[in-house]
């Protein structure tokens, strides 16, 4: 996981992208570390791209088996000033909406960002919406 975090350190587009997807595909692996990973690359984020990559392909190998830490991580991320760590708590909810045993408490985390007045943030919660009326 080095390599991941190697090129996320990069800085550029394609590369924190790649970092995102490889993360998917190595996260069963260690799935705790993916998830440090995943909120220390949280605050770097600077598009909708990165983020949502990072929040779907990222960790869904390890959705199921690590909810309980990415409900908690999406808590926490929901509090940030940083407009995309608030999307990424949004996203990562995004693996969770079929199950209608969660969806309380993902209408919890999703009401705080709800009023957003960040697009990405909007559009995250909109995303959300829909797929909980699926």
């Amino acid at each position: 996981m080095n390599g991941i975090e190697a090129l996320w350190k990069s800085g550029a587009f394609e590369e924190r992208l790649l970092a995102a997807k490889l993360l998917g595909k190595v996260c069963k692996q260690d799935p705790v570390r993916t998830l440090e990973l995943t909120k220390k690359f949280a605050s770097d984020i600077s598009d909708w791209a990165a983020c949502d990559t990072l929040g779907m392909q990222g960790v869904k190998g390890i959705a199921s088996q690590q909810d309980g830490a990415i409900f908690r991580l999406s808590t926490a991320l929901v509090e940030s000033q940083n407009p995309w760590e608030r999307r990424l708590a949004s996203v990562l909810l995004t693996h969770f909406t079929k199950d209608r045993s969660r969806r309380q408490a993902i209408g919890v985390i999703v009401d705080r960002v709800r009023k957003d007045k960040e697009h990405y943030v909007k559009k995250a919660v909109e995303w959300i919406d829909r797929d909980l009326r699926k």
